[in-house]
């Protein structure tokens, strides 16, 4: 396999995961508004977790590290 092609995967995984963090977290945002969205938020936070640890695994491939900023993550 082209190594270009193999580059090109881990980026377009890289922007899916960010796009999926962006969807989630709006997710989290509404239903915290809620009056009863307190087991929804909880289900979207740990998502939130999966799609971050499967970000920073990608980018420990780039030799960068990341750390969450909220308390979901």
């Amino acid at each position: 396999m082209n190594q270009e092609l193999v580059l090109d995967e881990k980026a377009v995984r890289i922007l899916d995961l960010l796009q999926q963090l962006k969807r989630v977290n709006d997710m989290i945002a509404m239903h915290q508004k809620l009056e009863n969205g307190d087991f929804m938020v909880e289900q979207y936070e740990r998502q939130k977790r999966q799609f971050v640890k499967g970000l920073q695994a990608l980018l420990l491939e780039y030799e960068l590290a990341v750390e969450p900023t909220s308390k979901a993550a």
